[in-house]
């Protein structure tokens, strides 16, 4: 069953609060979730009353008002980098490995056959 997707508002000690809430056959339990842009959504089983929800909104007000507050003190990411940058960074950061290899293998009596400098996207 796919999960119901709304945009609700409501008013905590007075306080305009916007909400995604996901209503889904799947959720077990009431979660509150904050993102890094200040988003809150809420995800709750299907048949949840929407005046749970508000209670618990109400009884959770200070963690949800200290952790919005945390994120907007937060200072943003930094854009990406153009490729130019990956690229004229990659060769420098090569030589310095290469370099540096060489020098640790002759210490050390290690060898290496290759090495390689990627712009990946995950850690795997």
């Amino acid at each position: 069953m796919p999960t119901a997707v709304s945009q609700r508002t409501v008013s905590l000690s007075g306080v305009p609060l916007a909400y995604t809430l996901r209503l889904g056959s799947r959720n077990r339990r009431i979660r509150f979730v904050i993102r890094g842009d200040g988003q809150l959504t809420v995800s709750a089983p299907k048949r949840t009353a929407a005046s749970e929800i508000e209670r618990l909104l109400e009884r959770q007000r200070a963690w949800i008002f200290k952790t919005l507050e945390r994120v907007r003190r937060q200072p943003p990411p930094p854009p990406p980098r153009p490729k130019a940058d990956y690229h004229a960074h990659k060769a420098l950061a090569l030589e310095l490995v290469r370099t540096r290899l060489t020098h640790f293998n002759r210490q050390y009596g290690f060898a290496f056959r290759a090495v390689r400098i990627k712009d990946q996207k995950t850690r795997w």
